[in-house]
């Protein structure tokens, strides 16, 4: 085992975020995914407006879906389906700009569902 550092600069960094530990085969999977939607909607497009949650909700699931399928690899964009879950999952929450879930009652297939019961 070695020894602690008495480094202040080795110090100051013990309680932040350890980044050397993500992996950069997801940041490179999250940032293909990331320019291909730049390509198909232009570049920082999500900072000039809010997408709504269920707009990234849904794009998962589809993902999602494929996946169990048997599809690995997305047809439109030619990367992994799970690269494009990655991408959706973090990137626009992270970076505030999620409209609020819209009222479930305004979606007509709805309209028989019991709303969900919390304990």
């Amino acid at each position: 085992m070695t020894e602690a550092s008495s480094n202040p600069k080795d110090i100051a960094a013990r309680g932040k975020c350890p980044m050397p530990l993500t992996l950069p085969v997801a940041e490179r999977a999250i940032a293909d995914v990331l320019g291909h939607g730049a390509a198909k909607y232009g570049p920082w497009n999500w900072r000039s407006e809010s997408v709504g949650l269920m707009t990234y909700v849904g794009a998962i699931m589809r993902h999602a879906n494929a996946i169990r399928a048997g599809e690995d690899i997305d047809p439109e964009s030619g990367l992994p389906h799970l690269a494009h879950i990655m991408a959706k999952r973090a990137h626009p929450q992270l970076s505030g700009m999620v409209a609020p879930n819209p009222a479930l009652t305004s979606s007509p297939w709805l309209g028989t569902m019991a709303p969900l019961q919390t304990a």
